[in-house]
């Protein structure tokens, strides 16, 4: 049975559901393979190499043509190809993404396409706001901390203690699903309506999966510490100590991540992932889980 991996919905036996289509562009009556070699070598998407150390492009949707294409200015989405080295990389971040959206994080509009090679590629819409982001950069490696992020969005942001709580839900997200690839260069601020706010992520990717573990656990030293978070961490250090958040908005959301873990499973076994990874990255939730349990 095909599954459109769009909306993940049953469009056997088509490729895609015509809701996935529309979503994706109303003149969609169908959608040509991808040509995946176009962008295979390439980094024109912007992104950090060091956050995302494959291949990436911009690109748009010709509804004319009936096909996606990558394109150097104007794009509306990233696209992230499919790496010759490491397996299903595009699989891995449009999981990461709906993982993400069912934690109740706001993410963009996201989903995968078939390649002409039967492989897939991942596409994430850029910002509306773009014009409006003010990306986050560290000029020396003290400032890659959450230390230096929270003092930016005090200094920064409209609401802080309200974007606060956002971070929190973001680095305990990236922790749980292994983004340890991530850096302040991941986080941006975003004015909209008079109010400036911590604009939502493009991106959440499980690294480990193609690169193992790396020497920050979610991209961003804590205190000078980059490995071993535990539980008080998280409660203490982090939330309390740093962010300033009180013990019952903390409870109600780590709860909120162990009690969706089922539906998050479900999704993850739903994914386009090889029955092997899915595995693999059911096994990084689970561990990290048992630690923020402990």
């Amino acid at each position: 049975m095909s599954q459109c991996p769009i909306t993940y919905a049953s469009c056997s036996p088509e490729k895609y559901s015509q809701q996935g289509l529309k979503k994706l562009n109303r003149g969609l009556s169908l959608l040509l393979p991808f040509d995946a070699s176009k962008i295979m070598h390439s980094s024109d998407s912007g992104i950090s190499n060091a956050v995302w150390p494959f291949a990436s492009a911009l690109g748009r949707v010709n509804a004319r043509r009936q096909s996606m294409e990558p394109v150097r200015h104007k794009g509306k989405f990233f696209l992230f190809p499919p790496s010759k080295q490491y397996a299903q990389i595009p699989q891995n971040l449009d999981l990461s993404l709906r993982l993400a959206q069912c934690l109740g994080l706001p993410v963009p509009f996201h989903g995968l396409i078939h390649d002409e090679d039967g492989t897939m590629t991942c596409f994430v819409e850029l910002p509306a706001t773009v014009q409006c982001l003010h990306q986050i950069s560290a000029r020396h490696e003290q400032e890659n901390s959450l230390e230096f992020l929270v003092a930016r969005i005090e200094e920064s942001c409209t609401f802080p203690v309200l974007e606060k709580y956002k971070l929190f839900q973001r680095v305990l997200f990236s922790w749980l699903t292994g983004f340890e690839t991530q850096d302040i260069s991941c986080f941006a601020f975003q004015k909209v309506a008079h109010k400036v706010e911590l604009a939502q992520a493009s991106l959440f990717f499980n690294s480990i999966l193609p690169l193992g573990t790396s020497e920050r656990e979610f991209g961003l030293s804590v205190g000078g510490k980059k490995r071993g978070f535990s539980a008080s961490d998280f409660r203490e250090i982090i939330a309390r100590d740093l962010l300033g958040l009180n013990a019952e908005t903390v409870e109600f959301l780590i709860s909120g991540f162990q009690k969706n873990y089922l539906p998050c499973r479900e999704l993850v076994m739903e994914s386009f992932l090889s029955e092997d990874l899915k595995e693999q990255y059911l096994d990084v939730i689970v561990g990290r889980l048992s630690r923020l349990n402990a």
